[in-house]
């Protein structure tokens, strides 16, 4: 009796029904991850208005380089400060630390300065300054431009006065009335009984600086009057005038003086002819 042999089918563990939903989990994976790297950092930025910000148009710049957008801007529960909730490029998160700075960049125009003037076309924007320190989330914005290290090639000195008078952020320092400088900063000093200035003298003249070198007031109008000869009116330049501005000048015997160094502290005196041995500041140079 001939008995049929049975053939055996080995069934597959996956069907060929299944291969298009499983294709498509894959890309579908791809996507998401893709995504999830190219989605950018959450930060939180305190400002105390929200004038010129823009939800989903002001942008974060750093180095002229856009690396984030503002997505939301709330009022805080105390209603005396906005949340702005942004959003920052991952490449740029290694810089997102305890000391980095925010601040908003709006046009201003002055007698010393104009700065932000690109903003008229483009808006007003967000620029940041990376910091040092542990990772951070949520920053507190700085209410004017720090001094960066955009500034980092010349000399810079500290220079104590009495009063701040004209002088203002963007003066010009002059040697021999050729601008070879700016005033950066000012703040009041420790005591609060003066006031010092934050000066760069840039890097081609900074050997013009010595330790033995003068530093006065360029502002303003020096007028004197001879009893037979008239009036006599000094100034600097006319630039001084409407914007302020300070000069220096070293002694002709000590022109091969020592150079002064970084952050060297020098006294502001009223004006080239004031007494440079007699004059008493009113302030208390730091230690």
């Amino acid at each position: 009796m001939n008995m049929t042999k049975p053939v055996v089918i080995k069934k597959h563990w996956l069907s060929g029904i299944w291969l298009l939903p499983l294709i498509s989990a894959l890309v579908g994976g791809w996507v998401l991850y893709q995504s999830m790297l190219e989605k950018g950092i959450a930060i939180a930025i305190i400002f105390d208005d929200a004038e010129g910000i823009r939800e989903g148009k002001t942008p974060i710049i750093y180095k002229g380089v856009r690396i984030g957008v503002v997505r939301e801007v709330h009022i805080s529960d105390n209603l005396q400060q906005v949340k702005v909730l942004a959003e920052i490029q991952r490449t740029a998160g290694q810089a997102l630390k305890t000391t980095t700075g925010f601040w908003l960049v709006k046009p201003k125009v002055s007698l010393t300065e104009i700065t932000g003037l690109d903003t008229i076309v483009s808006g007003n924007y967000i620029r940041m300054n990376p910091g040092e320190g542990k990772s951070q989330r949520e920053f507190i914005a700085l209410e004017k431009q720090p001094i960066l290290d955009d500034y980092s090639h010349g000399l810079y000195i500290d220079v104590f006065a009495d009063h701040l008078g004209s002088v203002a952020r963007g003066s010009k320092i002059y040697f021999r009335e050729i601008p070879v400088g700016e005033v950066l900063d000012y703040e009041l000093a420790e005591t609060q009984n003066g006031v010092i200035i934050k000066v760069r003298i840039d890097e081609r003249y900074a050997h013009l600086v010595k330790e033995s070198s003068r530093f006065w007031n360029a502002s303003g109008l020096d007028v004197g009057f001879k009893l037979f000869g008239g009036a006599r009116i000094k100034t600097e330049s006319l630039e001084s005038v409407l914007a302020g501005g300070i000069s220096f000048a070293t002694p002709d015997n000590d022109q091969m003086g020592e150079p002064a160094q970084e952050r060297d502290e020098f006294l502001l005196y009223a004006d080239r002819d004031d007494n440079w041995l007699e004059w008493t500041p009113m302030i208390e140079l730091a230690e």
